[in-house]
């Protein structure tokens, strides 16, 4: 005997079902007590196999819904809060960015003497991060060779190369200092002491000079500034403060050590000071 396919199986579980629904329905009319039996346990049967669960189904699907809208404004309140940071950090450095420019400003106006050319900080790498920087302000700016450049806290440099719209600037905390630097020691509102900045000691972070003088006035916390001898860095710019003070060896003399004003680790803007007579 051959057996039913898939598909003939359904359509007589179908048909079967329809003939009982029939069959009850017609025995409800009647209203014998075995029509009411089979009726009753039909609709037990209808509300277990179809309506429990088609309506277990669309409330899990309206759960889902819900969870799945409440998840996409959880990721939405996420983004906007992950933004607000952004936007927080941002505020930061604009806040840090204009304290800087208002202290150059006003490092700007305490050299009423000499010209300046304001640049920014466009390139400082990591293997020479001691020694150079590039700025973005050159020969079409008015830049020249060994001109002095500051930062909103003092001097950290000369001008080593001129380019048409950027120049190299040589810093202090170099590893290679060269030429030493002409500074005077600020004793009182009327004396000052004459020395020389010779190199920028890595270790303790502190500008090395030396002084050919034995006097005793010279004690920690003092002001260091240019001199405005040699020629490369006019007089009145700000080094540093004096944390350490020590006799020479075998010298007449001693050897301080100074703390610099400019923060070598951090800073974007500059002006370069342009020393030439007709700057003035």
């Amino acid at each position: 005997m051959p057996r039913f396919t898939r598909i003939q199986k359904i359509i007589i579980a179908v048909i079967a079902v329809f003939m009982v629904f029939g069959f009850i329905t017609r025995s409800m009319q009647n209203g014998n007590m075995i029509s009411k039996f089979g009726y009753d346990a039909f609709t037990m049967l209808r509300y277990s196999l179809i309506e429990n669960p088609v309506e277990t189904v669309k409330n899990w699907g309206s759960d889902f819904s819900d969870l799945w809208e409440a998840k996409l404004e959880n990721d939405e309140l996420k983004h906007e809060m992950s933004k607000q940071k952004l936007y927080n950090v941002e505020l930061q450095e604009q806040k840090r960015q204009n304290a800087e420019l208002k202290k150059l400003l006003k490092m700007n106006h305490s050299i009423t003497d000499y010209g300046k050319i304001g640049a920014s900080v466009v390139r400082r790498d990591a293997d020479m991060w001691n020694n150079l920087l590039t700025i973005n302000a050159g020969s079409k700016d008015g830049v020249k060779q060994n001109m002095a450049v500051v930062s909103s806290k003092g001097v950290i440099g000369t001008v080593k190369d001129v380019f048409k719209h950027t120049s190299t600037v040589k810093l202090l905390t170099t590893e290679s200092p060269g030429e030493n630097m002409s500074v005077k020691v600020s004793v009182d509102d009327k004396t000052s002491v004459e020395g020389i900045l010779e190199y920028y000691d890595a270790e303790s972070e502190r500008f090395i000079v030396t002084v050919l003088s034995n006097s005793k006035e010279i004690k920690k916390n003092m002001n260091v500034i240019t001199s405005g001898l040699g020629g490369k860095y006019p007089g009145g710019l700000y080094i540093g403060k004096v944390t350490k003070v020590e006799e020479m060896d075998n010298k007449i003399g001693k050897k301080l050590y100074v703390k610099p004003g400019a923060d070598f680790k951090n800073f974007e803007y500059v002006s370069v000071i342009d020393y030439s007579e007709d700057a003035s």
